[in-house]
């Protein structure tokens, strides 16, 4: 494929459910390292046009090509293209019995026959990206619909086990029921807030559990220590960050 040319290019693409015309005349060109957003109202077609990039829908009419490589019946084609495009679901899809890293590392290892080691590698790359890898403090809601604090925390405190590293993890719950407390530092959580919480127990927890830098640590490094007194709440610096700005186009 030219230097030039889209990486993603849609050319008067249609798709109909029965007779919805859910894409009608799609024409878009999409460059390399190019972000956009595809915005509209509920049941635009949003996700339809995404799904069809790598054929998890089939589209009608028009021309679909993906890094030079047109999407028709053909498998190989499919195949192709699906080995080198990332979905992002709106639902997490991951796999409930594998760790995060687990899961990051699947793909890559069976379909693109990478070393585990430089799968796990890469995979410790995007999660530091999206600051996954390493949280100073979690603070887990117990009562969660799909996946309760308490699994939750078995979660995590297996894959640490991966990392060599503890993360305090401060249990909230609105509800708090007699022996909640002793429940959750037995599951592994390092301390216990009831839920509605006020600003300065927050600060107070927070301040008691981040870690902290030492003296003599390389710029960034972090140390766990034990929990600080009240009193120390009030130096705990709270940061906001904004992301940067995307190019942001509709269709």
């Amino acid at each position: 494929m030219g230097t030039d040319a889209p990486m993603i290019q849609f050319d008067n693409v249609s798709k109909w459910y029965g007779q919805f015309h859910v894409l009608r005349d799609i024409q878009l060109n999409v460059a390399k390292s190019e972000r956009i957003v595809i915005c509209g109202p509920s049941g635009s077609g949003k996700s339809t046009l995404i799904r069809c990039i790598n054929r998890l829908e089939e589209h009608q009419q028009g021309h679909l090509i993906v890094d030079g490589i047109e999407l028709t019946d053909d498998v190989k084609a499919i195949d192709t293209v699906r080995r080198n495009v990332g979905m992002v679901f709106q639902q997490f899809n991951l796999f409930p019995h594998l760790t995060v890293l687990q899961n990051l590392t699947l793909a890559p290892m069976w379909v693109g026959k990478m070393p585990r080691k430089e799968a796990e590698d890469k995979a410790m790359q995007q999660l530091e990206r999206v600051r996954i890898a390493d949280y100073d403090v979690v603070l887990m809601d117990v009562q969660m619909p799909v996946l309760d604090g308490f699994e939750a925390t078995a979660v995590i405190r297996a894959e640490e086990k991966e990392r060599g590293r503890r993360v305090p993890i401060i249990a909230l719950t609105a509800h708090a029921l007699q022996g909640d407390s002793e429940r959750c530092l037995e599951a592994g959580m390092d301390g216990y807030l009831s839920k509605p919480v006020q600003p300065q127990e927050l600060r107070t927890a927070l301040a008691a559990w981040a870690p902290r830098e030492t003296p003599g640590d390389a710029p960034g490094a972090a140390v766990a220590t034990s929990p600080a007194p009240a009193s120390a709440a009030s130096s705990l610096p709270l940061r906001l960050e904004r992301c940067s700005p995307r190019t942001r186009r509709s269709v």
